[in-house]
């Protein structure tokens, strides 16, 4: 039997190299640091070498340890934390900046926050 110095089972998350002392890169994490950090961390592609959540949060938009998920159809911004304007249709809106896809009626704007004029088709 001969001495490599590499690991017989292979190496823990977040380590590479011969006898798994390297630690990933920061971009990097998994098995053999194969798998890339998301692009939406907060800080993009810097996460934990482990489990690959992003150390920092995610960026507008974004939620779960990994940013990998978008805010559900009703929020959006840092943390999913606010909530779409209620003038939006079905109060759903951009999970990044909160523009509405439509409006209500009676409402104009990206955020819905424009009374709409009334049009008089009386003749």
């Amino acid at each position: 039997m001969s001495i490599t110095g590499g690991c017989l089972s292979g190496c823990l998350s977040g380590y590479y190299g011969q006898g798994c002392q390297m630690e990933c890169p920061a971009t990097k994490w998994g098995v053999d640091c194969l798998k890339t950090c998301s692009s939406f961390c907060r800080y993009p592609e810097v996460c934990s070498s482990t489990n690959g959540s992003c150390d920092d949060g995610c960026q507008a938009g974004y939620a779960g340890p990994t940013c990998i998920d978008d805010c559900d159809p009703t929020s959006f911004g840092q943390n999913c934390s606010q909530k779409c304007s209620t003038n939006c249709t079905n109060q759903k809106c951009n999970n990044v900046n909160g523009v509405c896809s439509s409006c209500v009626p009676g409402k104009q704007g990206d955020l819905c926050d424009q009374e709409k004029p009334e049009t008089n088709n009386k003749i």
